[in-house]
């Protein structure tokens, strides 16, 4: 079986990543709570780096939720979005927001900064989906 991946649409994923963890942690959205609430000193740190890698790591997310879709359309066919939301809500719940809270349990981190950081994961994830699912692989619907 060939796997398509329309990789234009996974770097437009990566961009929608970035706009969507800017916005969210933007100091008048839930950026002021996250700094105080996780310790973290807006002063220090290599923020070229962290938003790098973050790039990075975004773009194996995008790539595993095109790749997901479109095995998922190979089994079941159907909306192509669809199957892309559906791939990134079952990574969401059974990956990200599991290991998270399981993190946050044992490190024993305030209930409020797992949900801000889990909530950022589900509409980041959601609007990757989103962007690969409106941008199917030339074929599919």
């Amino acid at each position: 079986m060939e796997i398509l991946v329309n990789w234009w649409a996974v770097v437009t994923a990566v961009a929608a990543s970035m706009v969507i963890g800017a916005i969210w942690y933007a100091r008048p959205v839930f950026g002021d709570y996250w700094m105080r609430a996780a310790k973290v000193d807006p002063t220090e740190g290599a923020p070229a780096v962290a938003l790098s890698l973050t790039a990075l790591l975004a773009g194996i997310t995008a790539t595993g939720i095109a790749v997901g879709a479109h095995v998922a359309w190979t089994a079941f066919g159907g909306s192509f979005l669809l199957l892309s939301l559906t791939v990134a809500g079952v990574a969401w719940v059974s990956f990200t927001a599991a290991r998270m809270t399981t993190h946050y349990l044992f490190e024993n981190r305030a209930a409020g900064l797992m949900l801000v950081n889990a909530a950022n994961e589900a509409v980041t994830l959601a609007g990757m989906a989103v962007v690969i699912g409106v941008w199917a692989p030339a074929g599919l619907s």
